[in-house]
């Protein structure tokens, strides 16, 4: 309660002390100044000086009352709405779990924040429940109609496009809005503005169309809605980390979006997405779409070979169409492609895997020979004695030296042993 009051109450005192502060100066300035003039007898050019001196102390009155003032009521505004969102918040309480009589319409700016944050976190009955108070009130329908942008027009409409952008805060502040609402009714308006002549409104309409798809019910309108997302995100020119992003975001839609884009014609895929997909595969861990994944694995494209790659790893499965690319990829002419599939050879038959991973710790390049010495380390219980021996009998120097310095970090060796096999070695 003080500082509430103490604010307000410092603010105020700083401002009558700088205000009569800068009085009194101006006030002896001015004197002193026109006093020297009548002792010189400085004509015009005295009288100039008084006025710039005069105009300077004005204008620091000014600024210094308006930051002050500024502070004070920013302040109090914000603290007003923080009191207001509070309220706010105990009255949706209230109406969910207690019983209470929704309150009428139309709602205040804060009545419609909390509620959206309620939808963003509340799943299951109490979800449906608040969902069921958004469509009540039209929060969709209104936030819907701010994301438009203005009919094109003639004369007076055409003078005043410039002044379009300042909607654009406007709009993305209902693009984040229907994000949090999760609404059936935005899908297909939002897969109209992703063809928008924003980028910023382009990018936020695919965050809040995969929010609201990862709510919508299954039927025919979800299977368009899914498909119309797959076309959308594979012709638009949104950029494809930002199309991870979204998929991300799908949670349950996710598999069918991603198959879709992954099974598409190399024709209709544009340059980084599909390697954008397959690692959303893997982060979303589909297990479903390893197959999907492993056919990219001999890729042309090397991003692609490696995104395969990495999701399978996370995957922790190979599926068969797979398991040659694999072996293949150990020896690719691209050093980041030999990296991942070191990494992942250890889901190889052991047959296979501990002759491709051996190889690969004489690889001329670092990464290559630290994520060859893991794999083999990872070999089940046969893992610590392969790498063991490639310490002490791998044809490569540089090979025996990496062995070694894993063996060491993953604790396998004391500090005596690994001094007098580096010795050896």
């Amino acid at each position: 309660m003080w500082r509430r009051y103490g604010d307000d109450l410092y603010a105020l005192l700083v401002l009558v002390v700088f205000s009569f502060e800068a009085l009194t100066l101006g006030f002896l300035t001015w004197g002193f100044a026109l006093s020297a003039a009548r002792a010189l007898e400085g004509g015009e050019l005295i009288t100039i000086l008084v006025a710039s001196v005069a105009v300077t102390a004005l204008a620091l009155i000014t600024i210094g009352s308006y930051v002050i003032a500024y502070h004070m009521i920013s302040t109090r505004r914000e603290r007003n709405r923080r009191v207001r969102l509070d309220e706010w918040t105990g009255r949706w309480v209230a109406v969910l779990f207690e019983g209470r009589t929704p309150p009428p319409g139309p709602l205040s700016s804060e009545g419609v924040e909390t509620l959206l944050d309620l939808r963003e976190h509340l799943t299951g009955a109490e979800g449906e429940r608040v969902e069921s108070l958004v469509r009540r009130y039209d929060i969709g329908g209104r936030l819907l109609e701010r994301t438009a942008l203005d009919a094109p027009g003639r004369g007076l409409v055409r003078l005043l496009r410039p002044l379009r952008r300042r909607r654009l805060s406007g709009r993305l502040d209902a693009l984040e809005s229907l994000a949090k609402a999760r609404l059936a009714q935005s899908v297909e308006p939002l897969l109209r503005l992703l063809d928008d002549r924003e980028p910023a409104v382009r990018l936020m309409a695919l965050r809040s169309l995969a929010r609201s798809l990862a709510r919508m019910p299954e039927g025919r309108r979800y299977d368009r809605a899914v498909l119309g997302m797959a076309e959308a995100v594979m012709t638009s020119e949104i950029p494809a980390g930002a199309v991870e992003e979204a998929m991300l975001l799908l949670e349950g839609a996710a598999p069918r979006v991603l198959g879709i884009i992954l099974a598409a014609s190399p024709a209709d895929q544009r340059a980084g997405l599909v390697a954008r997909a397959i690692d959303a595969v893997g982060r979303l861990k589909l297990l479903g779409l390893a197959e999907d994944v492993g056919a990219h694995v001999a890729d042309p494209d090397a991003e692609v070979r490696a995104a395969a790659l990495r999701a399978l790893g996370r995957l922790g499965m190979l599926p068969k169409n797979a398991a040659a690319g694999l072996a293949d990829a150990m020896g690719d002419r691209v050093e980041f492609v030999r990296v991942q599939a070191a990494r992942t050879a250890m889901l190889l038959q052991p047959e296979v895997a501990t002759p491709a991973l051996w190889r690969g710790l004489g690889d001329e390049s670092w990464w290559v020979r630290k994520a060859a010495a893991h794999g083999l380390l990872g070999l089940g219980l046969n893992g610590p004695d392969l790498l063991q021996r490639a310490s002490r009998t791998h044809p490569d120097r540089y090979a025996r030296q990496m062995a070694l310095q894993v063996l060491l970090d993953a604790g396998r060796l004391d500090a005596h042993q690994a001094r007098v096999l580096r010795e050896a070695v």
